[in-house]
């Protein structure tokens, strides 16, 4: 038997990199052995899951304490798992709120622990990255201005590059897009993506519907596209979308397609906006939470954008909307000065362009396994 690995992800896009890494060390140790909690993506790649994390993907402070239980017990059980299993490596994706509290008891166990793709402690207080050097052995990062946050920690971080550049080459022509979704073409297309989590969508979705209703008459753009994250979603944006009269293609498993092919978009804050920012397509961040989440974050956040792409170019190049300015006026208005705006919609594709080189060469997650392999083996 191949070596074990306890692998642990929390939200959709967790979901997808920890599913590329399983089948990535899975080339090259066809009997290595997958267990932990994360999505129906790392299940179909071959991990035993214990529990379906993404199923309650949740942001904020409030939100979390409203599943505080359920999240103790899941914690607790994948603890007696690890002691149970014995891995040869613990390897976390990401979702910092439970995998930087599971790193802390895990490594009490002696586990050697592989922490992958940083949590964002850049835009946070400075003690969390001393507590990332105090309860990981090895750190993968997917940004290469992560590794100054660790230069003084001792930590080891390694830099990959980002695994999105693997999987954002897919995407199909424009026009067999267009073809397969019923649109025309040669005429605007506005793309939606109002997030991957049940509240985010409920928040946001309904100031969307106002804001294209807004665009219709102020830009004449009768193309509108959704992508929908999930098949629980679809019930509730078709339920939203019903209420206005205007027609909303929703597409499922074609969101980078709808990032790629879009002349506009309309993004939930989060790795959705770095996406559209990597095809260069203009767009307005937006983001609600509770107000409870909303206070402690402003306090606590260190950056002054919170966009992954306005993050990653280090300037505020496309607009971001928060809390009471997610409106469908404001929303609409955003919209409407760049689309109208060529030389502003020039200017900023020819920023969003720059993503690209801030993410590295393809391959990420294939040299992310390849440490996770030696880290297991030595």
């Amino acid at each position: 038997m191949g070596n074990k690995y306890f692998i642990i992800a929390g939200e959709h896009s967790g979901d997808l990199h920890a599913s590329n890494l399983v089948k990535k060390i899975k080339e090259r140790d066809p009997s290595a052995v997958f267990i932990g909690a994360g999505g129906v993506l790392m299940k179909n790649a071959g991990v035993k899951l214990l529990f379906d994390l993404t199923a309650v993907s949740v942001v904020g402070f409030f939100e979390v304490c409203k599943h505080y239980f359920l999240f103790r017990k899941v914690f607790s059980m994948l603890l007696k798992a690890v002691k149970d299993e014995k891995p040869d490596l613990i390897i976390l994706i990401d979702y910092p709120g439970f995998n930087m509290m599971f790193a802390r008891s895990a490594k009490r166990l002696g586990t050697k622990i592989l922490y992958y793709i940083s949590p964002q402690v850049w835009a946070w207080k400075k003690n969390r990255v001393r507590k990332m050097a105090k309860i990981a052995d090895k750190l993968i990062v997917i940004f290469p201005f992560e590794k100054k946050y660790y230069a003084q920690t001792g930590l080891d971080v390694e830099f990959v590059g980002h695994p999105l550049v693997d999987i954002m080459q897919t995407s199909c022509k424009k026009e067999d897009f267009f073809k397969n979704i019923g649109l025309n073409g040669e005429k605007k297309l506005i793309g939606i993506l109002p997030g991957s989590r049940e509240n985010e969508v409920r928040k946001l979705l309904p100031e969307i519907m106002k804001a294209i209703q807004l665009l219709k008459k102020s830009c004449g753009i009768e193309q509108f596209v959704i992508g929908c994250a999930s098949s629980n979603l679809e019930p509730i944006i078709k339920n939203e979308i019903n209420k206005h009269d205007i027609k909303v293609v929703i597409v499922r498993d074609m969101a980078f397609d709808v990032m790629k092919h879009s002349d506009f978009a309309i993004v939930s804050s989060g790795t959705a906006t770095l996406q559209t920012g990597f095809f260069s397509t203009p767009m307005v961040i937006i983001y609600k939470v509770s107000w409870i989440t909303y206070f402690l974050g402003k306090h606590l956040i260190k950056i002054p954008c919170i966009g992954l792409a306005n993050v990653v170019l280090g300037e505020k190049v496309v607009p971001e909307l928060i809390q009471n300015d997610v409106n469908g006026l404001k929303i609409a208005r955003e919209t409407e000065k760049i689309i109208k705006d060529a030389a502003l919609f020039n200017d900023i594709t020819g920023k969003l362009a720059k993503i690209k080189g801030f993410l590295g060469n393809p391959g990420a997650s294939k040299r992310a396994a390849d440490i996770a392999i030696k880290m297991a083996a030595g």
